[in-house]
């Protein structure tokens, strides 16, 4: 599974939820944080740094991130 794919099946699109998606991603692949996160940032918004990548993901509307992730799968 993927992360994409991950929040692409989130029955609501909150902060918790995308953390949740998150969390499982990183769990399910033995990532840390920073694996996911920084290519995650990249794609979405171009840089490397954002404030909680969930909120900044719930924030942002799930299809402008399944669109950008989309891009890069």
């Amino acid at each position: 599974g993927t992360f994409r794919g991950a929040l692409a099946t989130l029955g609501e699109w909150t902060e918790s939820a995308v953390n949740g998606a998150l969390q499982a991603t990183l769990k399910q692949h033995g990532m840390k944080m920073p694996a996911l996160a920084i290519p995650a940032r990249l794609v979405v918004y171009g840089v490397t740094q954002t404030p909680s990548l969930a909120a900044a993901l719930a924030v942002s509307g799930r299809e402008v991130v399944l669109a950008r992730l989309s891009a890069v799968n």
